[in-house]
């Protein structure tokens, strides 16, 4: 079965802070597989992983995410407010301040 994801799942929908852990994961996951060869393309990626491109490419971009940010997403301490869907949707900055400052993180010392 399709989910909202766009991905081929079977279990249901759970909370932000276990699909945002699988995003982050995921994402991860994915840029390794790019990176070893094992996909060429994100196209090929969206093949490999039953999954549509725009989502393949949405959730790839968290890859990037400052550091701080994962722990943060990882560790539950994300800002109230912040979803999954708002992070999927983000033109995230490369800049991590910049990152920091849209998402609604505090900004670091």
């Amino acid at each position: 079965m399709a989910s909202r994801s766009g991905c081929t799942k079977s279990e249901p929908e759970s909370q932000f802070s276990a699909e945002s852990h699988k995003a982050l994961v995921r994402a991860n996951h994915w840029l390794d597989k790019l990176d070893a060869g094992q996909a060429n393309s994100t196209f090929e990626l969206a093949d490999q992983e039953s999954c549509h491109v725009r989502y393949v490419r949405n959730v790839l971009k968290l890859a990037f995410l400052a550091p701080d940010i994962t722990e943060a997403i990882l560790d539950g301490r994300q800002p109230a407010l912040l979803t999954l869907a708002d992070l999927i949707r983000a033109e995230l900055p490369a800049s991590w301040p910049a990152q920091r400052a849209l998402l609604g993180f505090s900004p670091r010392p």
